[in-house]
């Protein structure tokens, strides 16, 4: 069974997202793509969808955070090598984006990580593991 994976994410300007999100390489979906909400697709069968606060608002009864204060989850992306890490990350902050400062996460053999926020404060790691170091523990 094909499984896809939406993520939703509100967000305070969808032209804003988009722009921003396209130059790290995300496409945009445009069936899925309306005035409330902006579908991207990361790879495959991953895509993200950049919602309207207010549009937002009408999938939970809950408040609806701002993720520049307080943080519930966080999207984890893999790289093919730790020249990629650096290259999404860097590009981010180039383009706004604030880095998150986690050092213990740039460390050991066999992973290394960096983080950012996007400008509505989501947090993205992008993340490599060499998969044969790990296995072979």
């Amino acid at each position: 069974m094909k499984t896809d994976v939406y993520m939703h994410m509100s967000v305070k300007n969808l032209l804003v997202s988009k722009a921003f999100f396209e130059e790290l390489g995300f496409t945009t979906y445009p069936r899925l793509t309306s005035d409330d909400c902006l579908c991207m697709n990361i790879e495959d069968n991953i895509y993200c969808m950049f919602v309207s606060r207010d549009f937002f608002a009408k999938f939970s009864e809950k408040d609806i955070v701002d993720a520049h204060l307080a943080t519930e989850s966080l999207v984890c992306i893999s790289a093919e090598s730790r020249g990629e890490v650096d290259e999404w990350v860097n590009k981010a902050l180039f383009l706004g984006a604030t880095e998150n400062l986690v050092p213990e996460m740039k460390t050991g053999g066999n992973m290394y990580s960096r983080s950012f926020s996007d400008l509505d404060g989501h947090i993205w790691e992008i993340m490599w593991m060499d998969l044969e170091l790990i296995h072979a523990v």
